[in-house]
């Protein structure tokens, strides 16, 4: 693969004169930050760019840096955006009009749309920076009440109000309210199965930014468990949902909403069980097909299926992992082309990755360590699969990178756990560190 630029962020801190000196309660109990490590806050790579950004002066500005060089090339303060603030409108009225003033906190709040724009949220609204104009716009306001929001890169918003699925789409005025649930044992748009197998959200967009898919749940069959409310005095109790060994279980569905359609469809995901986990929901880059792990109740199986993403017709079963103890998929697929995608798995004892076809046909294995991945995080400029893994030691953690045709190369050698913020489709990435010698 082609060579990487690395910049390492935790490098920062020197103990020699912390050595030399005793450390008072007073130090350790209120002059902690003093001493601790000082890396990039917050970075994030500029899209079409070479070059990165970190938040700066109490988390009240923007810098940009050239990776290549090191030099900062621009900065952006919150006073600046606020300033830009005054006046805007939404569709012709000011959003939050109970207001007098809008304004952000900081520039944590920041992300990069492209190399000229960047987009925040504040108050239930959607907010544009033009960093050449120096121009402010509103986009639109989202449902009150909102929680689980995910913008992609479109800027289109899927979230859930209670337990249902809105999304705000780019350039319109109205809420769309993708399902009306009135039962409050359905779900939608949350994480499902207690957050096992590797499920951590309810929500996935397609690349192209026009079809959002959920999770949906129907929590009836499962019985109310009891937690005690402590911060209530005196104490109460409150129930939720825990599903128990043995005993009922939620039933999983997932729906999927296209742009300009009013209702959304729902995949054929009963199989020969009802009771399943529907698991690692990934989309093709084309957004014609969607990929699900589907895992029997007895947890020693699981099919991975390709479903029709416009009319939610099951279609092949790529390939099935079976396991006399136990068989638990933890990445979604990562898809390489329209024909072609990279899974995790354990079959060999240690998570590697391997490369199938969208025929359920074994390319190949990509890698074959005997230590464990645990995800991917991106593509090289060349091509290549960039993902971490703990390397020959079971504590640390490194950025590999592997060819399609399964030539491996770590990435990270000082020893210790790396972070890495990888520019996707780049030739750099940052890395932050911490080992026994450095903090």
């Amino acid at each position: 693969m082609k060579k990487y630029f690395i910049l390492t962020a935790a490098l920062l801190v020197s103990l020699t004169g912390i050595a030399q000196t005793t450390l008072t309660l007073q130090d350790a109990v209120l002059n902690g930050r003093k001493y601790y490590p000082q890396g990039l806050i917050l970075p994030q790579w500029v899209p079409g760019s070479d070059s990165y950004s970190h938040v700066v002066d109490g988390y009240q500005s923007l810098v940009v840096v050239d990776a290549k060089s090191g030099e900062e090339t621009g900065r952006i303060t919150a006073g600046e955006i606020n300033e830009t603030l005054e006046g805007v409108e939404v569709f012709g009225r000011r959003p939050n009009s109970d207001r007098t003033e809008v304004s952000i906190r900081g520039t944590w709040m920041l992300k990069w749309l492209d190399e000229n724009t960047l987009y925040f949220t504040e108050e239930g609204t959607l907010y544009t920076y033009d960093i050449i104009n120096k121009t402010t716009s509103a986009q639109y306001t989202m449902a009150a009440g909102h929680s689980n929001l995910h913008l992609n890169s479109q800027l289109n918003a899927a979230y859930t109000v209670g337990n249902n699925v809105f999304v705000n789409w780019m350039g319109e005025e109205s809420t769309v309210q993708v399902t009306k649930h009135q039962d409050p044992d359905v779900v939608a748009g949350q994480a499902i199965a207690r957050s096992e197998f590797g499920i951590t959200e309810g929500l996935f967009w397609n690349e192209s930014g026009d079809a959002i898919a959920f999770y949906e749940k129907n929590e009836s069959a499962v019985s109310n468990y009891p937690l005690l409310d402590i911060e209530s005095t005196p104490g109460s109790l409150r129930e939720i949902k825990y599903p128990m060994a043995g005993q009922g279980s939620e039933y999983a569905r997932v729906g999927v909403l296209h742009k300009g359609k009013k209702k959304a469809v729902y995949l054929e995901t009963d199989g020969i069980e009802h009771d399943q986990y529907l698991t690692n929901l990934s989309w093709s880059p084309d957004g014609k097909t969607i990929v699900l792990a589907i895992v029997n109740r007895a947890q020693n199986n699981y099919d991975v299926v390709a479903f029709n993403a416009k009319n939610g017709k099951r279609g092949t079963t790529l390939f099935s992992v079976s396991n006399d103890k136990w068989a638990e998929p933890e990445f979604p697929a990562y898809w390489v082309s329209n024909k072609e995608f990279v899974w995790l798995s354990e079959r060999d004892g240690f998570m590697n990755l391997y490369l199938y076809n969208t025929k359920g046909a074994l390319v190949r294995q990509l890698t074959n360590n005997q230590f464990v991945a645990t995800g991917i995080v991106g593509r090289s400029k060349s091509g290549d699969i960039l993902f971490t893994a703990t390397g020959e030691d079971p504590r640390e953690s490194h950025l590999f990178s592997v060819s399609l045709k399964g030539k491996q190369k770590q990435l990270t050698t000082e020893s210790g756990v790396h972070s890495p913020t990888v520019q996707d489709g780049g030739s750099y990435f940052i890395t932050s560190y911490s080992s026994v010698n450095t903090p």
